[in-house]
This record gives structure tokens, sequence and C-alpha cells, in this order.
């Protein structure tokens, strides 16, 4: 119950915060019908700048494609969510 509140607080934070910066979510929005990841769309041709990025900052992510997959687990903080959102901020579209 602990991890599951901690994920969804997380997931929370990644979807206000990625919205906030205009960028697409593919999760569903209601957590109920989601799972421990989160989906964001990213502009084309960003997606290997964001993810080396993310390890320059030793966050770590997956990309399939445009899509960068993000699952906050127990070992991921506030403090991580918020490193992630300013990479994720300097994107250029």
């Amino acid at each position: 119950t602990a991890l599951l509140a901690h994920n969804r607080a997380l997931a929370s934070s990644l979807i206000g915060g990625a919205g906030d910066l205009g960028l697409r979510i593919a999760s569903p929005p209601d957590e109920r019908r989601r799972g421990g990841s989160i989906m964001i769309q990213l502009p084309p041709g960003t997606s290997q700048r964001v993810l080396t990025e993310l390890r320059d900052a030793e966050l770590y992510a997956d990309c399939r494609g445009t899509t960068l997959r993000l699952s906050p687990g127990n070992m991921t903080s506030a403090d991580g969510v918020e490193r992630l959102l300013q990479v994720l901020a300097r994107i250029e579209s």
C-alpha cells in the first residue's frame, strides 16, 4: 500500500510537470487505469538527447521511439522527479 501511494504521488508530479511543459502524456490520466509507469511523448528527434541528459544527471528512463517511459519506484524521490522535469524543460520542440 505504501509503495503504491509513493508511485501514485510521484506519477502525479510527473504528469503535472510534463503537462505544464506542454508534453503529451500517453498514459491514462486515471490512476486506477494505468500501471506503475508513465509514458510521455517527446518531440521528434529529441529522444536520444533526453536519455543522454537524464543519464548525465544520474536519472534512468527508457525510450521506445518518441515515447519516454518512466517508472517511479521505491528508490525514486521527489527530488529525482524534479530533476527529471528540469531536463525535460530544456527540450526544444
